[in-house]
């Protein structure tokens, strides 16, 4: 019996398509591998904008209430969190008009605006109508301008908290959400937050 022995050019087409079959074998796992994760767990989800309108309320002698609106810029996590629910890291951006200090402020009367930036980590309960509670930092900066001519600048990073009500529209799956909400700070600015918005999701 005569055995044929395979050629070089059949041996070399064979290592081609092991090597070709390990590349890709090799490949997956990377790929699989190089997911980003959170905690061990696939960090899918959403980012999300919004605005708010409202107002500020600094616990400081004779300073009144400011109008003021928020700009919002997050992301949310589409694994659930607590029961069923929602959550999300948004970064805060907000300006007040210009409000009154009325006479029986420390140094006189005068006006003030507050410009803030603040880090929320967000939680939403499921439901067309939610529950929303938050927790961050929030740095805020007040610029007084008294009658007499004096200017003075409080700059201040606290703790910040919130609470608030929402209602998807569209039901529970809705990307569009309006919220009311309110928040405080503690430290040498303390101020009392109150607002009305909306936030889209895409």
């Amino acid at each position: 019996m005569r055995i044929i022995k395979p050629g070089k050019q059949a041996l070399s087409s064979n290592k081609k398509t092991i090597l070709a079959c390990c590349l890709l074998a090799a490949s997956s796992v990377s790929s699989a591998d190089s997911q980003t994760t959170w905690f061990g767990e696939v960090a899918d989800g959403e980012w999300l904008a919004g605005i708010k309108l409202g107002s500020a309320a600094p616990d400081l002698e004779g300073y009144d209430t400011a109008p003021m609106a928020t700009i919002i810029v997050g992301y949310q996590f589409s694994r659930p969190a607590g029961d069923r629910g929602r959550s999300s890291l948004e970064l805060e951006f907000s300006t007040t008009d210009d409000a009154d200090i009325s006479p029986a402020g420390i140094k006189g009367a005068g006006e003030y605006d507050m410009h803030t930036f603040g880090v929320f980590f967000n939680y939403r309960s499921p439901g067309t109508v939610y529950f929303k509670g938050k927790l961050g930092l929030l740095d805020s900066n007040i610029d007084t301008r008294y009658d007499s001519g004096e200017k003075t600048k409080s700059n201040d990073a606290a703790f910040a908290l919130g609470l608030g009500l929402g209602v998807r529209l569209g039901g529970d799956d809705g990307r569009t959400t309006l919220e009311g909400e309110w928040v405080t700070t503690s430290g040498d600015n303390d101020v009392n937050f109150y607002n009305l918005g909306a936030n889209i999701e895409f």
